[in-house]
């Protein structure tokens, strides 16, 4: 049968065909290329024409004609597509029978033609070399030199390699098929997870029945079947929405689970090969899913999919039969269990929180076998998967064989880190950290034995609270048994059956006194009361003597005598156990500090640093040579060189900037005697403009740019980023009485600025003189003086605290000309802007009257002559700031009532501080943070009746007001210092000075980094010097000595409750040098395990009764990574919570002792 057969080479395919069986003469004259010599040419040019294709098709119903397949290409003189480049091979179909199936092929032949038109456009076909083919038929091919001609059968012919216009080599497409795969797993993960569902969790372990009776467990942390939750109590359960692919990588303990991690991450993996091999195929790139069809799945990959779900299994399996045979307590964390990070930490960690060796090696090999298969894939994909080494392999293997051999070893032991206190009497509280410290039940009730239990040499100790309400808690508070005093150890047990942990050193202290009998292993608390209870009775006696016949009055004397004895052997034993503070020790330092500390600075040298310019000594030709340095380790006085003739310090301000260096601005210019009116008559000196720094590195002054006008009185406050804001202070001219501009005082350029734009200078709009107030009436005895008269005697020093909200607080009232008449409210001031916000009333509201009663309430709320605290002669300081919220609260203390200011609840305006004092007022005392969180006020007078006299109507009238203007007189002056507690809302008195030294007009107390407090300066009666001699004649008005007091956290008392002994102090041996905000950061002590409180203190410096640089704030511990030798704590989150700058860093025990202070450096200056 002969076949005609036109194509292009052997490698290309024919582009058409067609076969005869017979054909008619004008058939063959129609078609044969050698019939007509021009027909035959243009069939070499062209090819077959269509109409001639549909002719054969018409005429040869047996024959088949696949067309002309390929890129188009123009028409050659109008006839149909460039055949000659065409693609498709000829393929022979059968005869065709009917017309449906002619249809069928017709559309078969469709499809297959865009299918290839797909594949070339994709890729080019490959190319085969020349090749030698003996021709079985007479062919039209195709001459080198282009055209067509007849090759006969039997002929031998060369091949054509390269047909004319050869395609561009094929694209490789495998970066697009792996981000397409990629893309579609993380869009079906995102809609996993964005897909959430509501679930009932359980908050406790109970029984549950169904409907049928049927009894089951819940506990708590776990899912509430559906069809468990009818009838129960909604404190039961909590709603919660839960994502659905949670549980893919999270365990019932909400923690991310290490067995859960393993094949997924496998699973992922293979999907995304597959994924990427098969769309790699549709894209035209099929090579790799070939190869890896071929290849089947390496046995590899069986190993790294299989062996993580297998060790998945298992472990669940074991984790599940030890939770049910009570061998191992599971704890359950928050439902919300942190981020990616915190998932990670999970993944390699135990459940408290410890990194795990074995889950560690687990996941990291199972993650290089990982990162080997992706990288090799990525880059290879034609190749298939690609084949990992036999090592990364087996690593994988045996990690998982030693996860599980952990799963099935596990016990749960508790490990305690830290029992603070170290040691108690029997009947005291302890408090225990660590991990896996008591076992919460499954389900109620509680299996027999299920008691936790923490003893004491050998003597089981009473649980009294579980902090959090976990199955197994990091936190336990205990009651200590009636064991044995002396040296023991705590150990904490999980359940009977279980192996215990190790134990921790703690001391039983249970002295027994004779007398005491049944109170040697008493609490505090049974001592307070069993001393109450005896003194009730000795007063009872008391009252029974005074009505008793004689001879009834022996029997109860010697009852009375027997009461107070046994009173006296309760308060030695409370002093044995600690249970009453040691006495604080009162120390004369030096009898000669050379100058009058009338401003002082602690240094980071731990030096203290104070001065005072001319002295408070108005003779023309002061000297001003009066600058020192204490050192508290030699308790000696060092000299240091003062700024200049020209500069005046007294009655400056000041703050530490961040490299520890003290600011000071403004001082006297000229005393009010050389004032030119009306400034004399309001007892105002004028200010200097001047601004120096003290570099305590090299104990040297450097003076930097004048301020816009003069400040005597002034306050500086550091702000957060660095900068120190200047407010108030007496000017040296203008009509006003105060500088009324805030400016800023750069430290890095060392000069001022009106506001950090660069703006015109503003006031604290509509700030006026803070110190206005209108005296309708003074009363003289009991005669009323009429006088309606203003005075304008400015308020010295404004109270000034830096909030962690940026803004400022002043505990001095302000008066702002903004529609409030004049009335001085609380405010606080936007340092940006110097906007003033009100948030509460002042904290007076009382007119004066002289001389007694002192005050008349005032409904007005304008302060009429008003009491300390409309004036400077009140403590205002910012009580510690506390986590987690870190509330600002602000005391304020100088009348007889104490007062606090909550910033988070300013519509509660001033609330007492505690009950009233025992003094009518403590005007020109100071304060001082301790570290054990209490506030020392110290020093003070109990009244400001200065020597002047009483005031006169004349001298009233005339606006000559020296009522309330000195700082009260020795005689007057307050010993006793007091101490608040601001967890308890109480005060506590301390002993008095038995120097009987009078602290109060220009006196000052720091906090030493040792935990005593330096005390210095006064000026006696108030009183101010003449050429070295008081005004007033006779004497020296400078207090010249110098003290110290140690407070009672720095002492204890001895076994025997007799003998005052210091007390141990916790020890800081390794600690930083410089921290950064919200840095995490180790300190290393011997005595981690008796700290209560970790603190950064700031440096302070203090004048006229008042410091804008006290700062207490508590650090955040991580009592999770706590060692026996070492603390976990983290630094504060924001320069607004703490401005940059250096801080005595303390610990603090339990009793309440600090340790030596460590100086750090917080941020940047």
């Amino acid at each position: 049968m002969p076949r005609w057969y036109i194509h292009l080479d052997a490698a290309k395919l024919a582009s058409a065909c067609w076969e005869t069986s017979g054909r008619a003469p004008d058939q063959a004259d129609e078609f044969s290329p050698t019939a007509d010599p021009s027909a035959r040419a243009a069939f070499e040019r062209a090819g077959p024409t269509p109409q001639q294709l549909a002719a054969i098709k018409r005429a040869h119903p047996n024959y088949c004609a696949l067309g002309v397949i390929g890129p188009s290409a123009k028409p050659q003189n109008g006839r149909g597509r460039n055949w000659r480049a065409a693609r498709e091979r000829c393929v022979q179909r059968p005869p065709r029978r009917s017309k449906w199936r002619q249809q069928a092929s017709v559309v078969a032949l469709a499809t297959a033609a865009v299918l290839v038109s797909t594949q070339t456009a994709l890729a080019a076909p490959a190319v085969n070399p020349a090749t030698h083919q003996r021709l079985t038929s007479n062919s039209m091919v195709q001459r080198p030199s282009g055209g067509y001609e007849i090759a006969t059968s039997g002929e031998t012919r060369v091949a054509q390699a390269k047909p004319p216009h050869d395609p561009a080599p094929p694209r490789d497409r495998s970066a697009a098929a792996e981000l397409i795969a990629a893309l579609v797993l993380l869009l079906l993960t995102l809609l996993g997870f964005a897909t959430r569902e509501t679930r009932a969790i359980a908050t406790s372990n109970f029984v549950v029945t169904d409907k049928d009776g049927k009894e089951y467990q819940v506990v708590k942390g776990r899912t509430v079947p559906e069809e468990l939750k009818q009838g129960l109590a909604n404190d039961r359960y909590k709603e919660q929405r839960v994502r659905y692919f949670r549980t893919l990588y999270v365990g019932l303990d909400n923690r991310w689970s290490t067995s859960k991690i393993q094949p997924l991450l496998w699973t992922y993996a293979v999907l995304f090969g597959l994924s990427s091999l098969l769309i790699a195929k549709w894209l035209g790139t099929p090579q790799g899913w070939t190869a890896q069809v071929k290849a089947g799945l390496q046995d590899e990959y069986l190993i790294l999919l299989g062996g993580p779900f297998a060790a998945a299994v298992l472990a669940k399996f074991i984790t599940t039969e030890k939770i049910r045979n009570e061998t191992l307590p599971k704890t359950v964390a928050p439902e919300d269990s942190g981020g990616l990070k915190d998932g990670l930490v999970q993944v390699i960690s135990d459940d408290a929180g410890n990194t795990d060796l074995v889950d560690l090696q687990y996941f990291a090999f199972n993650l290089l076998a990982l990162a080997y298969f992706l990288s090799v894939f990525v880059f290879h994909l034609q190749e298939g998967f690609p084949h990992l080494p036999a090592l990364l392999v087996g690593l994988t293997g045996v990690a998982g064989a030693t996860y599980v051999s952990k799963k099935a070893a596990e016990r749960a032991l508790p490990v305690l880190t830290s029992v603070v206190p170290g040691k108690a009497a029997p009947g005291g509280e302890v408090d225990l950290w660590g991990a896996n410290l008591v076992v919460e039940a499954p389900a109620s009730p509680a299996p027999p034995g299920w008691k936790p239990k923490v003893t004491v040499a050998g003597v089981t100790a009473d649980e009294l609270d579980v902090v959090n309400d976990a199955p197994a808690t990091d936190h336990l508070k205990v009651r200590i048994p009636d064991a044995p005093a002396g040296a023991t150890k705590i150990v904490a047990f999980t359940a009977v059956g279980t192996q215990a942990g190790a134990g921790l050193d703690f001391e039983v202290t249970a002295p027994t006194l004779k007398g005491v009998g049944e109170l040697a292993a008493a609490s505090c608390a049974d001592l307070r009361v069993a001393l109450e209870d005896v003194e009730s009775e000795i007063r009872g006696l008391q009252e029974e003597l005074a009505g008793a016949s004689p001879g009834e009055k022996p029997s109860i004397v010697r009852q009375i005598r027997s009461d107070q004895a046994q009173a006296d052997r309760i308060r030695q034993q409370q002093r044995a156990s600690n249970c009453l503070p040691a006495p604080p020790q009162w120390h004369l330092a030096a009898e000669d500090s050379q100058v009058l500390a009338v401003h002082a600075a602690l240094l980071p040298s731990a030096k203290v640093l104070y001065f005072s310019g001319d002295q408070h000594d108005e003779e023309p030709t002061r000297p001003l040579d009066a600058t020192r340095l204490w050192n508290p380790e030699t308790e000696s006085v060092e000299h240091v060189d003062s700024p200049g003739d020209d500069a005046d310090l007294f009655c400056c301000g000041h703050s530490l900037l961040g490299d520890g260096s003290v600011l000071v601005v403004g001082g006297t210019s000229a005393f009010d005697h050389e004032a030119p009116k009306p400034h004399s008559e309001q007892h105002h000196f004028t200010g200097l403009k001047s601004t120096h720094v003290y570099d305590w590195r090299t104990n040297s002054w450097a003076q930097a740019e004048d301020m816009r006008d003069g400040r005597w009185y002034p306050t500086i406050v550091t702000l957060s980023d660095g900068r120190a804001l200047a407010m108030s202070g007496h000017n040296a001219g203008g009509e006003g009485h105060e500088n009324s501009f805030l400016e800023f005082y750069n430290p890095d350029t060392r000069t001022w600025t009106p506001r950090p734009d660069d703006e015109a200078f503003i006031t604290s709009p509509p700030l006026e003189e803070t110190g206005y107030f209108k005296l309708d009436t003074v009363w003289i005895g009991p005669i009323p003086i009429p006088l309606n008269h203003e005075f304008h005697p400015m308020v010295y020093y404004p109270r000034l605290h830096l909030l962690p909200n940026g803004e400022i607080f002043s505990s001095t009232a302000l008066q702002a000309d903004d529609g409030s008449n004049h009335i001085r409210l609380t405010r606080t001031i936007n340092p940006v802007d110097g906007a003033l916000t009100v948030v509460g009333p002042p904290p007076f509201t009382a007119s004066y009257m002289w001389p007694t009663p002192p005050w008349i309430p005032d409904p007005q709320g304008v302060g009429r002559m008003a009491n300390v605290y409309a004036r400077q002669a009140f403590v205002s300081v910012m009580l510690p700031l506390k986590p987690p919220n870190f509330t600002p609260k602000i005391l304020i203390c100088g009348e007889e009532q104490a007062k606090i200011f909550d910033c988070s609840r300013p519509d509660a305006g001033w609330q007492n501080a505690g009950s009233p004092r025992p003094y009518p007022m403590r005007a020109y005392a100071n304060s001082v943070i301790l570290p054990n969180g209490t506030v020392l006020i110290i020093g003070g007078a109990a009244s400001e009746h200065g020597p002047f006299g009483a005031p006169t109507p004349s001298s009233l009238q005339e606006g000559r007001l020296e009522l309330g203007d000195t700082g009260g007189t020795d005689d007057d002056a307050i010993l006793s210092p007091e101490v608040y507690h601001p967890d308890t809302n109480t005060w506590e008195t301390l002993a008095p000075d038995p120097n009987g030294i009078a602290r109060i007009y220009h006196s000052v107390a720091l906090l030493l980094p040792d935990g005593r407090v330096w005390l210095a300066g006064s000026n006696h009666d108030a009183q101010r010097n003449v050429g070295g001699t008081r005004v007033d004649g006779g004497g020296d008005a400078r207090e010249l000595r110098i003290q110290t007091l140690s407070p009672s956290y720095l002492f204890a008392w001895d076994t025997d409750g007799k003998n005052v002994v210091p007390a141990a102090k916790p020890r800081i041996t390794e600690a930083p040098e410089d921290i950064s905000y919200n840095e995490e950061f180790i300190i290393s002590t011997p005595d981690a395990g008796e700290i209560a409180t970790v603190a950064l203190i700031r440096c302070a410096s203090t004048t006229h009764g008042f410091s804008s640089d006290q700062r207490y704030v508590e650090l955040i511990r991580d009592r999770s990574k706590e060692a026996p030798a070492s603390l976990d704590v983290r630094a504060p989150e924001t320069s607004l919570l703490a401005p940059p700058g250096y801080y005595m860093l303390f610990l603090v025990n339990q009793a309440g002792t600090p340790s030596i202070a460590h100086f750090v450096r917080l941020g940047t200056s």
